[in-house]
């Protein structure tokens, strides 16, 4: 697989979805592009999201925040090629390395409404209540990243991967549902973490050693 073909389907995994339907524009990658060197596994610090005019080569302002503050164009990834980007139409995007070398060029890049997606938003944790119907999605205000689907077998919500939380607000299985698998992101140690069925567990990287034999 070359590096195009590997970049374009690292890609398609972006979630083009939107902010509450009161705002004025719509998330690149939600709760925030992040985006890491496939080559050296570490975040792509430094790297720039170029944001243009769909099909053009002329500057089109992206934004930090969902009611418009605009980014710099670029954008500057931070240390762990991380950012805010809103999008106010159509753009085509083009990411460079920290050199300023293209890694891809996509067109017709633009968000879509995650009202269509999202039953009900709360303003705080403690405000999510106790659901009614099984398979219901809430998403958090005040923590735009962490979403939660009602469980009604166990009667909780079920915490969904993607999460963002600190070592202190970690889920807990005896208030919410957790499965086996989930994901999500410890900001007070700055590591992923997984569920794995009694504990989240810090994700280790694998190494992976590939024999080739010749006859």
């Amino acid at each position: 697989m070359n590096r195009f073909t590997k970049s374009i389907s690292i890609f398609l995994i972006i979630l083009f979805l939107s902010i509450p339907a009161n705002a004025a524009y719509n998330a690149l990658m939600f709760p925030k592009f992040k985006w890491d060197n496939y080559e050296t596994g570490a975040a792509a610090s430094g790297w720039k999201v170029n944001c243009y005019a769909n099909g053009t080569t002329t500057r089109k302002t992206s934004y930090s925040t969902p009611t418009g503050t605009a980014n710099t164009n670029p954008v500057v990834l931070n240390t762990h090629g991380e950012a805010d980007i809103y999008l106010d139409g159509v753009y085509t995007i083009v990411l460079t390395d920290d050199s300023d070398v293209v890694q891809w060029t996509l067109n017709d890049v633009e968000g879509a409404a995650i009202s269509q997606i999202v039953v009900s938003i709360a303003a705080t944790l403690a405000a999510i209540g106790t659901g009614s119907t099984d398979g219901d999605l809430i998403m958090i205000a005040a923590t735009t990243n962490n979403f939660y689907t009602w469980d009604d077998d166990n009667s909780k919500w079920r915490v969904k991967s993607g999460g963002i939380f600190t070592t202190a607000a970690l889920p807990a299985s005896a208030t919410y549902t957790i499965e086996t698998g989930t994901t999500c992101f410890d900001t007070t140690t700055s590591t992923q973490k997984w569920w794995d069925g009694s504990a989240w567990v810090a994700i280790k990287s694998i190494s992976i050693l590939q024999i080739q034999v010749f006859n």
